[in-house]
């Protein structure tokens, strides 16, 4: 199972996602531009799929939704 996290401040790019240790990095995905996501009800510039779910604060800290 994937956790997929959407970039709605930033398109992915350095320091814009969490890189966490013990936490893989599945796929990054930017779009050519920013678009609607209807299952987040706001527009997006990509969104960043890892193996586990982050914690709270990553997502915080970053920006995220889910």
């Amino acid at each position: 199972m994937e956790y997929r996290y959407y970039l709605t401040q930033r398109p992915p790019s350095l320091g814009t996602f969490p890189k966490p240790k013990d936490n893989r990095i599945i796929d990054i995905v930017e779009f050519e531009d920013k678009k609607f996501i209807h299952n987040i009800y706001c527009k997006a510039w990509g969104y960043v799929e890892y193996e586990k779910p982050l914690t709270e604060k990553e997502i915080s800290d970053y920006e995220l939704i889910d």
